[in-house]
């Protein structure tokens, strides 16, 4: 579990790195820019940071077949709550539309390239 959760949590710190330094970077032009591009990307970072500990938390314990299935009632529920944080960010404050989708790409983004890479480093330096 450990070596999982520390997967994990490079994936999602790797994620919120990058995403809070485009987002300072886009300070330099708009604090609205930034504040929407921040927060689309919060959208992202967090359901995945839930998935993770949640998902790698007893997957030893179970068959192949309940992994699938734990996997897919996850990725729903990341879903599910992206949906529901977004729709609360975007109706609580203002936000640019465009910044705050782009912001959430970048996020899922960062996570598509970031995860395979730190697991092959990860595979690489335990082998």
């Amino acid at each position: 579990m450990e070596k999982k959760t520390s997967l994990v949590l490079r994936v999602v710190g790797l994620q919120l790195g990058i995403s809070s330094l485009l987002a300072v970077l886009l300070l330099l032009a708009s604090t609205s820019l930034s504040t929407s591009f921040f927060c689309g990307a919060f959208v992202a970072i967090l359901p995945n940071l839930g998935f993770g500990y949640l998902f790698f938390r007893r997957w030893r314990e179970r068959s192949a077949k309940q992994i699938i299935i734990s996997f897919y009632i996850g990725e729903l529920g990341k879903l599910v709550l992206s949906g529901m944080l977004a729709i609360f960010l975007l109706k609580l404050f203002h936000m640019r539309l465009g910044m705050f989708i782009v912001g959430m790409a970048a996020a899922y983004i960062i996570f598509w390239v970031a995860a395979p890479l730190i697991m092959q480093r990860q595979y690489k330096a335990g082998a």
